[in-house]
Protein backbone atom coordinates (compact mmCIF):
# COMPACT_ATOMS: atom_id res chain seq x y z
CA UNK A 1 0.00 0.00 0.00
CA UNK A 2 2.66 2.32 0.97
CA UNK A 3 4.80 1.61 -1.85
CA UNK A 4 1.83 2.05 -4.47
CA UNK A 5 1.17 5.60 -2.47
CA UNK A 6 4.80 6.24 -3.42
CA UNK A 7 4.95 5.29 -6.82
CA UNK A 8 1.73 7.25 -7.56
CA UNK A 9 2.99 10.50 -5.84
CA UNK A 10 6.41 9.88 -8.03
CA UNK A 11 4.79 9.30 -10.84
CA UNK A 12 2.71 12.67 -10.35
CA UNK A 13 5.82 14.71 -9.90
CA UNK A 14 7.57 13.43 -12.91
CA UNK A 15 4.20 14.01 -15.11
CA UNK A 16 4.25 17.71 -13.53
CA UNK A 17 8.18 18.74 -13.91
CA UNK A 18 7.26 16.97 -17.74
CA UNK A 19 4.40 19.17 -18.23
CA UNK A 20 5.72 22.69 -17.18
CA UNK A 21 5.17 25.36 -19.49
CA UNK A 22 9.09 26.90 -20.04
CA UNK A 23 8.06 28.89 -22.38
CA UNK A 24 4.99 30.52 -20.54
CA UNK A 25 7.93 31.09 -17.67
CA UNK A 26 10.51 32.46 -20.35
CA UNK A 27 7.45 34.87 -21.32
CA UNK A 28 6.53 36.10 -17.82
CA UNK A 29 10.79 36.69 -17.32
CA UNK A 30 10.92 38.58 -20.58
CA UNK A 31 8.04 40.72 -19.54
CA UNK A 32 9.99 41.66 -15.99
CA UNK A 33 12.69 42.75 -18.10
CA UNK A 34 10.58 44.58 -19.89
CA UNK A 35 9.22 46.52 -17.23
CA UNK A 36 12.61 47.46 -16.24
CA UNK A 37 13.93 48.60 -20.07
CA UNK A 38 15.35 45.33 -20.95
CA UNK A 39 14.51 43.37 -23.89
CA UNK A 40 16.25 40.41 -24.92
CA UNK A 41 15.87 39.50 -28.57
CA UNK A 42 17.31 37.36 -31.54
CA UNK A 43 17.31 34.71 -29.82
CA UNK A 44 16.70 31.35 -31.06
CA UNK A 45 14.88 28.51 -28.47
CA UNK A 46 15.50 25.09 -28.02
CA UNK A 47 12.85 23.12 -25.47
CA UNK A 48 14.19 20.23 -23.93
CA UNK A 49 11.88 17.89 -21.25
CA UNK A 50 13.75 19.38 -18.29
CA UNK A 51 15.25 22.81 -19.76
CA UNK A 52 14.72 25.57 -22.28
CA UNK A 53 17.68 26.67 -24.12
CA UNK A 54 18.07 30.20 -25.54
CA UNK A 55 21.04 30.77 -27.98
CA UNK A 56 22.48 33.57 -29.76
CA UNK A 57 20.68 36.23 -27.95
CA UNK A 58 20.76 40.30 -27.93
CA UNK A 59 20.26 41.87 -24.44
CA UNK A 60 18.73 45.76 -25.44
CA UNK A 61 18.62 48.16 -22.80
CA UNK A 62 16.51 51.55 -23.97
CA UNK A 63 17.18 50.64 -27.05
CA UNK A 64 20.65 50.59 -27.02
CA UNK A 65 22.48 46.86 -28.13
CA UNK A 66 23.91 46.34 -24.72
CA UNK A 67 25.24 42.87 -24.62
CA UNK A 68 25.48 39.55 -26.52
CA UNK A 69 24.74 36.23 -24.69
CA UNK A 70 25.78 32.67 -26.73
CA UNK A 71 23.57 30.33 -24.56
CA UNK A 72 21.19 30.55 -21.50
CA UNK A 73 19.71 27.29 -20.17
CA UNK A 74 17.06 26.92 -17.62
CA UNK A 75 16.16 24.09 -15.75
CA UNK A 76 13.27 23.73 -14.11
CA UNK A 77 12.57 20.90 -11.04
CA UNK A 78 9.75 22.68 -9.08
CA UNK A 79 12.39 22.35 -5.85
CA UNK A 80 15.37 23.85 -7.31
CA UNK A 81 15.93 25.89 -10.59
CA UNK A 82 19.25 26.82 -12.11
CA UNK A 83 20.16 29.11 -15.11
CA UNK A 84 23.26 29.17 -16.91
CA UNK A 85 24.50 31.66 -18.78
CA UNK A 86 27.80 31.30 -21.15
CA UNK A 87 30.09 33.33 -22.82
CA UNK A 88 27.99 36.85 -22.62
CA UNK A 89 29.04 40.27 -23.13
CA UNK A 90 28.27 43.27 -21.48
CA UNK A 91 29.39 47.14 -23.34
CA UNK A 92 28.72 50.24 -22.30
CA UNK A 93 25.72 51.87 -24.02
CA UNK A 94 27.72 54.95 -24.65
CA UNK A 95 30.62 53.79 -26.68
CA UNK A 96 29.71 50.23 -27.11
CA UNK A 97 33.26 49.12 -25.69
CA UNK A 98 33.04 45.81 -23.82
CA UNK A 99 33.05 46.34 -20.64
CA UNK A 100 32.84 42.70 -18.86
CA UNK A 101 33.17 39.39 -20.60
CA UNK A 102 31.52 36.38 -18.56
CA UNK A 103 32.65 33.17 -19.32
CA UNK A 104 29.67 31.37 -17.05
CA UNK A 105 27.48 32.44 -14.66
CA UNK A 106 25.18 30.57 -12.63
CA UNK A 107 21.68 31.44 -10.39
CA UNK A 108 20.20 28.90 -8.74
CA UNK A 109 16.65 29.25 -6.50
CA UNK A 110 15.80 26.42 -3.85
CA UNK A 111 12.90 26.03 -1.99
CA UNK A 112 15.37 25.67 1.13
CA UNK A 113 15.83 29.68 0.48
CA UNK A 114 13.10 31.10 -1.47
CA UNK A 115 13.92 34.46 -1.05
CA UNK A 116 17.02 34.35 -2.61
CA UNK A 117 18.40 33.56 -5.77
CA UNK A 118 22.23 32.99 -5.31
CA UNK A 119 24.69 33.75 -7.99
CA UNK A 120 27.83 32.41 -8.87
CA UNK A 121 30.40 34.25 -11.92
CA UNK A 122 33.26 33.69 -13.87
CA UNK A 123 34.81 36.19 -15.64
CA UNK A 124 37.54 38.81 -16.95
CA UNK A 125 36.95 40.57 -13.80
CA UNK A 126 37.75 37.20 -12.09
CA UNK A 127 35.40 34.94 -10.13
CA UNK A 128 32.46 36.53 -8.00
CA UNK A 129 29.45 35.07 -5.92
CA UNK A 130 26.83 37.22 -4.45
CA UNK A 131 22.47 37.08 -4.47
CA UNK A 132 19.70 38.73 -5.45
CA UNK A 133 16.94 39.25 -2.74
CA UNK A 134 13.79 38.71 -4.29
CA UNK A 135 11.71 40.49 -1.60
CA UNK A 136 13.56 43.69 -1.19
CA UNK A 137 14.51 43.70 -5.26
CA UNK A 138 18.63 43.95 -3.89
CA UNK A 139 20.92 42.85 -6.12
CA UNK A 140 24.60 42.01 -4.13
CA UNK A 141 27.85 41.03 -5.73
CA UNK A 142 31.17 40.56 -4.22
CA UNK A 143 34.27 40.24 -6.20
CA UNK A 144 36.96 37.71 -5.28
CA UNK A 145 40.02 39.34 -7.01
CA UNK A 146 40.02 43.00 -6.12
CA UNK A 147 42.86 43.62 -9.00
CA UNK A 148 40.38 42.15 -11.68
CA UNK A 149 37.71 44.25 -10.73
CA UNK A 150 39.74 47.57 -11.15
CA UNK A 151 38.19 48.42 -14.22
CA UNK A 152 34.88 49.02 -12.40
CA UNK A 153 35.96 49.57 -9.09
CA UNK A 154 34.24 52.88 -9.20
CA UNK A 155 30.36 51.15 -9.11
CA UNK A 156 32.07 49.30 -6.01
CA UNK A 157 31.54 49.77 -2.77
CA UNK A 158 33.72 48.10 0.35
CA UNK A 159 32.70 46.17 3.38
CA UNK A 160 34.90 43.55 5.97
CA UNK A 161 33.82 40.71 3.18
CA UNK A 162 35.45 42.53 0.42
CA UNK A 163 34.24 44.73 -2.77
CA UNK A 164 30.71 44.30 -3.98
CA UNK A 165 28.24 45.82 -6.08
CA UNK A 166 24.97 46.54 -5.26
CA UNK A 167 22.03 47.56 -6.80
CA UNK A 168 17.86 48.16 -6.18
CA UNK A 169 15.56 46.81 -9.05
Amino acid sequence: MVKKILLYISIIFCVTIFSIPKMEMYYTFAHFLQNHAINIKNEKYQEGLFSLSLKDATIVYRNSDIGNIDEIKVYNFLFYNKMICDNMLIRSSSNQKEIIKIDKMDAVWSIFSPKKIHIYIDSNLGKAEGSLDISSMMLKIYFNNENGASSIKEFLKKDNEGWYYESNF
